[in-house]
């Protein structure tokens, strides 16, 4: 068994422990870091659309424990591999820990027996969802594929630190000072300046001009 496995087979914790917890147990995986592994926000993502199972409650705590664990890093696993969040969520919810772990690489770069065995557990979920695919209307499919592409692009802004799961939309007037110059400010803002703050900014870009020149070695 692998030793972060047997550490915390009967862990709990918050959302933001499970978030620590990721993250430290990405330090032994050879083909992930912390960088990769999901924050708080995103996890909470994950559990509504069911790529993760929904934490235990508790009165008002949501208690996650080492399933969570599991599931949050074979997802990003999956992800890796170019696997669409939404099949992902299809899967996890019906594989048990075991076989979620078999997405996971150990420590030491083993195995191509864990590989093939999640290669194989893969083969088996996708037969076993293709006829519900075929069965399904053109029309019917493609919406369906088109609110997957959705949840897929919502993950990524998630994961980008997005608080709602879409761009921000911004309306940018661009100011030609001369042909080697342009200041951008957003519309919006513009309109909350006051005249100290347009003298402010006129100042700081000196300063800031001046830094760039002499770290180019030009003189003061």
């Amino acid at each position: 068994m692998i030793d972060w496995q047997s550490r915390y087979q009967e862990w709990e914790g918050s959302v933001e422990e499970l978030e620590g917890l990721i993250s430290e147990v990405a330090k032994s995986l050879p083909v992930t870091t912390k960088e990769t592994m999901p924050n708080v926000r995103l996890i909470r993502h994950y559990v509504s659309i069911g790529a993760v199972s929904r934490p235990e409650r508790r009165g008002k705590d949501a208690v996650y424990s080492f399933r969570q664990v599991v599931e949050c890093i074979a997802v990003r696993m999956l992800l890796a591999d170019r696997w669409p969040l939404s099949k992902i969520a299809e899967m996890t919810g019906g594989a048990s820990v075991q076989d979620l772990m078999k997405f996971i690489p150990l420590e030491n770069n083993t195995p191509n027996v864990q590989r093939n065995s999640a290669q194989a557990l893969v083969e088996k979920f996708s037969s076993q969802i293709s006829p519900k695919s075929t069965a399904r209307s053109p029309a019917l499919r493609e919406a369906s594929n088109a609110t997957h592409r959705e949840l897929d692009l919502q993950s990524d802004l998630f994961a980008f630190g997005s608080k709602t799961g879409e761009p921000e939309r911004l309306s940018i007037i661009r100011l030609q000072v001369a042909p080697w110059c342009h200041v951008d400010i957003e519309e919006t803002a513009l309109d909350r300046l006051t005249t100290e703050d347009t003298k402010r900014a006129g100042d700081m870009l000196h300063k800031l001009l001046r830094r760039e020149k002499m770290k180019k070695g030009g003189r003061k």
